[in-house]
C-alpha cells in the first residue's frame, strides 16, 4: 500500500473506516507543512504494532527530521524509518508500481535551488543518513525514573547536567542540517503509473484454435506463441485480451502562488496532457493538494486545462466539507443527550451522497475547465484496474440527524 501526505490522526481514521495499514510500505510527502506530516508519528507506532518491519518516506529532503525530534517520546524500536532520495532522474519503482519525483521550486528561492551541485546533494543524502542512524539507536533513558530518585541523586544528577550553553549531539546534529533551510522552499509532485498487466487468456478462443489443455495454454498465457501437432502456428495476441498499459494519475500541490511558474515550466506533465501521441499516456486523474485559493489563480487554471475532458480532477483542499469521522458525531450525541449545554451538536452535517457516478459535485466560478472536478469525499474510490471508474458506494452518508432518530427513542 501506499500513502499520500499523512495528516494528524490517519491511523485513528483508517482504524475507523477499516482501512488495513499492515502492507503500508511508502508514504509519499508533497510539501512538509503539519498538515501532510502531523499524522507520522501516530502512524509510525500503529504500524510497529501490527508488525510492519519498514517504512519508507518519500518527498522533500528533511522530512524524516520529524522521527529524530520526536524520538524522545515516539520509541521505535521494531520500525526502520528510511528515507529516500526522491531523485527526478532516478524514479522510484517497485513490482507494482513508478513513481516519478517532479519538485516544485519557490520563486523565493529558485536561484539558489538552482545553484545546488550534485556534491551538495550527496552531502545532504549523507547528513540524513547519519540522522537516521540516530533514529534507529536506542534511547536508554527512564522516563519514570524520577519517582525513585532520592534528594541525593538530584543533586548528584544535577552536577553531570551539561551547561545550557552547550547543546546536546543530536541537537547540534539536527541544527546544522542544511537540508531544513530547503525543505520548506520545495513541493514534491507525483507521476504515478501502474505497472503495464498481461492480457488475459480467452478460453473460449483457445478452444476455436483447438489448442489442448495442459502446458501450452500456460505458454499462451504467458505471451508465447505455439505451434500444435498439425504445424497450426497460434499467436498468443490471437487468444488474450489486450494488454493493460496502466493508468496514469498525478498528485499536485503548489502550497502558494510562488510555486506556480515551476508548475508551468515542468515538461513532464505535458507527457500526459492534450495532444499527445499514445492516449494511453494521458493521466485518468490529477489529485490537487493545493489550497482554494491558489487553484483560483488564472495561471494554475490555464494548466488545468491543458488536461483532455476526460481527466478527473480529484480536489482536496481546505474548501472540503466532507465528514472524515462518523465515530466523533457518534459519541457527541450520546453526550448531548446528558446535556445539551455542555455537549453542543458538532455543526458539520457533511455532503450529500450522490448516485450518479458522472455528476460534477465542485461547483465554483471555475466551471468552465473541460475536465471532471470532484471534491475529495471520505471513502470514495477511484478504481484504476481492472476498469477505471469512480465508486461511490462507500462513501458516507452521514446526515447528523440519522443519530438522533436511532438514539433518542432508545433514550425515551
Amino acid at each position: 500500500r501506499y500513502l499520500f501526505n499523512c495528516g494528524e490522526g490517519t491511523q485513528r481514521l483508517a482504524h475507523e473506516h477499516k482501512m488495513k495499514l499492515s502492507k503500508l510500505e511508502h508514504v509519499f510527502i508533497t510539501h512538509s507543512n503539519w498538515l501532510n506530516i502531523g499524522g507520522l508519528p501516530g502512524l509510525a507506532l500503529t504500524v510497529q504494532d501490527v508488525g510492519v518491519p519498514k517504512i519508507e518516506l518519500h518527498g522533500p529532503q528533511g522530512i524524516e527530521e520529524l522521527f529524530i525530534a520526536t524520538k524522545r517520546f515516539v520509541v521505535l524500536r521494531d520500525l526502520k524509518i528510511t528515507a529516500s532520495k526522491s531523485d527526478p532522474f532516478k524514479p522510484f519503482e517497485d513490482n507494482a508500481i513508478i513513481v516519478y519525483y517532479v519538485p516544485l521550486i519557490s520563486n523565493k528561492r529558485s536561484n539558489e535551488c538552482r545553484s545546488m551541485s550534485e556534491n551538495s546533494i550527496v552531502t545532504n543524502m549523507s547528513q540524513t543518513q547519519q540522522n537516521m542512524d540516530i533514529l534507529s539507536e536506542d534511547d536508554d533513558t527512564n522516563y519514570y525514573d524520577y519517582e525513585n530518585i532520592s534528594e541525593c541523586n538530584i543533586k548528584e544528577k544535577n552536577k553531570r547536567k551539561r551547561s545550557n550553553s552547550e547543546p546536546r549531539t543530536d541537537e547540534k546534529k539536527f541544527i546544522t542540517d542544511n537540508s531544513l533551510n530547503k525543505v520548506n522552499n520545495v513541493a514534491m509532485s507525483y507521476v504515478c503509473r501502474l505497472k503495464p498487466k498481461p492480457g488475459l487468456l480467452d478460453l473460449d478462443k483457445c478452444v476455436k484454435h483447438n489448442v489442448p489443455p495442459g502446458p501450452l495454454l500456460g505458454q499462451l498465457k504467458s505471451g508465447k506463441d505455439i505451434t500444435l501437432l498439425d504445424g497450426t502456428i497460434v499467436r498468443s495476441s490471437d487468444v488474450t485480451s489486450p494488454d493493460d498499459p496502466g493508468p496514469v494519475f498525478i498528485v499536485v500541490e503548489c502550497p502558494s502562488e510562488d510555486y506556480i511558474d515551476s508548475l508551468l515550466n515542468e515538461s513532464i506533465f505535458s507527457k500526459h496532457q492534450q495532444n499527445v501521441i499514445n492516449k494511453d499516456d494521458i493521466a485518468f486523474m490529477v489529485v490537487h493538494f493545493t489550497p482554494q485559493e491558489v487553484r483560483n489563480d488564472p495561471r494554475y487554471q490555464s494548466w488545468m486545462k491543458l488536461f483532455p475532458p476526460e481527466t478527473y480532477h480529484l480536489l482536496l483542499n481546505n474548501e472540503n466539507k466532507c465528514l472524515g469521522s462518523t465515530a466523533i458525531h457518534r459519541i457527541q450525541y450520546k453526550l448531548n443527550m446528558l446535556d445539551e449545554d455542555i455537549y453542543p451538536l458538532l455543526k458539520d452535517t457533511g455532503i450529500p451522497f450522490l448516485k450518479n457516478d458522472k455528476e460534477v459535485i465542485f461547483k465554483d466560478d471555475n466551471t468552465n475547465i473541460n475536465s471532471l472536478l470532484i471534491n475529495g469525499e471520505t471513502n470514495l474510490t477511484f478504481n484504476l484496474r481492472p476498469k477505471k471508474d469512480i465508486d461511490r458506494y462507500a462513501i458516507n452518508n452521514n446526515n447528523i440527524f440519522v443519530y438522533y432518530q436511532v438514539l433518542h427513542p432508545i433514550v425515551e
